[in-house]
């Protein structure tokens, strides 16, 4: 159940600032690190929730009561890094992870997970021509 969701925002600063105190430097810096490991990548809203667009469909976020979760469109996450995050206690789950407000966000692993997505995205565009 996402939280504090009434209307469509109209962008991802409204999204955030529309969301619980406890979730916004997680979202923020969700935000931040998607911004820096794609830099190209399109921000928008899809599905009420923030979402980026890098050749094809790249990753989102949202806020729910306990968590934050990140996600992936269409890739599982690399057995190795799946691994490393379940042993520091993150729920991992196929395309994506869960993070708990009281939890760092696990950055090296995000930005492995963004730019292979993002590379895949780009072969698939190329392969396409």
């Amino acid at each position: 159940m996402l939280i504090m969701q009434t209307e469509k925002p109209k962008d991802v600063a409204e999204y955030i600032s529309n969301q619980a105190e406890v979730a916004r430097p997680l979202l923020e810096a969700i935000r931040a690190l998607i911004q820096e490991a794609v830099p190209e990548a399109e921000e928008t809203i899809s599905w009420n929730a923030p979402f980026y667009k890098h050749h094809g469909m790249l990753a989102g976020f949202a806020a729910y009561k306990q968590h934050i979760r990140f996600g992936v469109v269409g890739s599982e996450i690399d057995s190795v890094i799946r691994e490393k995050l379940t042993e520091r206690g993150y729920n991992v789950l196929e395309r994506g992870l869960q993070i708990k407000f009281d939890q760092e966000i696990p950055m090296v692993e995000l930005t492995q997970i963004l730019q292979t997505k993002a590379q895949d995205n780009e072969k698939k565009q190329k392969n396409k021509k």
